[in-house]
């Protein structure tokens, strides 16, 4: 993602250190948020497999739907329709109707692109592909995820959203 995109989502919830457009969260051993190794890298740089890696107890933000990715966010508005990591041109059905999550800056590495992760709640689970790198330590989330918690996301202005569910249950399949 682009720097601008950093900044602003920083300005948005509120972070800091977001990391750099650069950084892929691949560079080395990274802290997953249990305190625990997240991943470790190969000898090239590419990070190991993820199959099978749980994070527990995760608070997922809304990462947005088309509407304010591309009034909020720069580098989506800037090419007049939303830019993933993952993927640069998704459609708008996609971004506002999938499920897809970003992965925090400190744990996404690119051979996690497209991968399927089963998010849970209790009884509710719903099975989302990466297809972003996330500006923070938490996981995001798409309108469609959010909103199979029982959380309604959405905007008021760029500076002010809101979506969130707490005590999800990420396993990366």
């Amino acid at each position: 993602m682009a720097r601008h995109y950093l900044a602003l989502l920083g300005i948005v919830f509120g972070l800091t250190n977001c990391g750099s457009a650069e950084d892929d969260g691949a560079s080395g051993a990274a802290s997953d948020l249990t305190g625990g190794p997240a991943q470790q890298t190969d000898g090239d740089g590419t990070a190991q497999d993820f199959h099978g890696k749980a994070f527990p107890n995760q608070t997922l933000l809304w990462e947005g739907d088309w509407s304010f990715l591309t009034q909020c966010d720069s580098f989506s508005k800037a090419n007049k329709q939303v830019v993933f990591t993952c993927d640069e041109k998704p459609t708008r059905d996609f971004v506002d109707n999938g499920n897809w999550i970003a992965v925090p800056h400190v744990n996404f590495s690119r051979t996690l692109c497209k991968k399927n992760v089963k998010l849970c709640k209790g009884d509710t689970c719903v099975v989302a592909t990466v297809m972003d790198r996330g500006v923070s330590s938490h996981f995001e989330g798409s309108t469609a995820v959010l909103k199979a918690f029982d959380v309604k996301p959405g905007f008021r202005s760029c500076n002010s959203s809101e979506g969130t569910a707490t005590g999800i249950s990420i396993t990366f399949q």
